[in-house]
């Protein structure tokens, strides 16, 4: 999977990642996630990205934020 990210200076830096696995979105977790390798940064081993649902996910992040 390859990304496109505008920077402020109008370039254009191509990220890529490797797509682990995919957590399908269902009604009863009202989001989706998926786990991917960062392939451009060895220090960072693999991300979690999710959507879904604000009241869902908001809770889930203060709950980190407050615990840091």
């Amino acid at each position: 999977m390859i990304v496109k990210e505008e920077l402020i200076s109008n370039q254009v830096t191509m990220l890529k990642y490797k797509l682990l696995h995919v957590l399908e979105f269902s009604s009863e977790r009202k989001r989706m996630s998926v786990i991917v390798k960062d392939l451009n940064r060895e220090d960072e081993p693999v991300l979690l990205l999710t959507k879904g649902a604000d009241e869902i996910i908001i809770p889930r992040t203060e709950f980190f934020r407050k615990n840091k």
